[in-house]
């Protein structure tokens, strides 16, 4: 007989130790970008008070093709925002650009006040320019920018081969709210020789200056005249009547 020898099973445990992990923390400095943003525009000038005058110029290669110099005054009278703005030549940017019938030139002054100026050849045989229309664009990065436009002006009306003159203020209405005044004017946008100015076309000459008073002066003298002749008619008239008594 046999007798089955009991079977011994060892059991073995599996136990798990707990993995250490080591870790590295790395601290790395946040970079700041800081965007210097242009100062706001300058609405300091006071009523009356002149801007500087300026020379601008569009050239082709050496060669100017347009000519502009004026001092220029920005003025808005909007309710959010009413201000008079000088433009500032020494910060101003000019750009632009020539063509047989059409021009422009673009005055930026500090990327805050940026005025287009667009001008035409009249369509007639009369053969003259103009200024046909006027951007305004003033940028304000804190309350929005402000933006007006007009391309149906006529202002600045000369001939070919002339320049525009207006020595006096003049005022250029853009828009509603939106006006520029200009001083001691003189623009030339096509035709230019040798870079300079030609004959000026003034907007009021000066034989309009004493015109005024020689007309009231012609007017005092007639009147004069008339006063005269009734009071040498009315003594004649009395010393007929006198004869006729003797």
């Amino acid at each position: 007989t046999t007798t089955p020898v009991p079977t011994t099973t060892a059991s073995t445990t599996t136990t798990t130790l707990p993995t250490t992990v080591s870790t590295t923390t790395t601290t790395t400095a946040a970079t700041v970008k800081t965007t210097t943003l242009p100062p706001a525009p300058r609405l300091t000038a006071k009523a009356g008070e002149k801007p500087v005058m300026g020379n601008y110029s569009i050239s082709v290669g050496t060669t100017a093709c347009l000519l502009a110099s004026m001092g220029l005054q920005l003025n808005i009278s909007k309710e959010q925002s009413p201000g008079i703005i000088n433009i500032h030549p020494n910060t101003t940017e000019v750009t632009g650009s020539c063509g047989r019938r059409s021009a422009d030139l673009r005055l930026n002054d500090s990327n805050n006040i940026i005025i287009d100026f667009f001008f035409a050849v009249k369509n007639s045989s009369s053969e003259k320019f103009y200024l046909k229309g006027v951007n305004i664009t003033v940028v304000r990065p804190a309350n929005g920018s402000l933006y007006a436009a007009n391309n149906n002006l006529s202002y600045w009306g000369a001939s070919l081969g002339s320049s525009y003159m207006c020595k006096k203020e003049e005022t250029l209405f853009v828009a509603e709210g939106y006006q520029i005044k200009t001083y001691d004017l003189r623009v030339q946008p096509f035709d230019v020789k040798e870079n300079k100015y030609s004959t000026a076309e003034d907007c009021s000459p000066e034989v309009d200056n004493f015109f005024v008073p020689i007309v009231v002066a012609a007017a005092l003298a007639g009147l004069v005249c008339l006063i005269f002749m009734a009071y040498f008619l009315g003594r004649r008239k009395h010393h007929g009547v006198a004869y006729e008594q003797f």
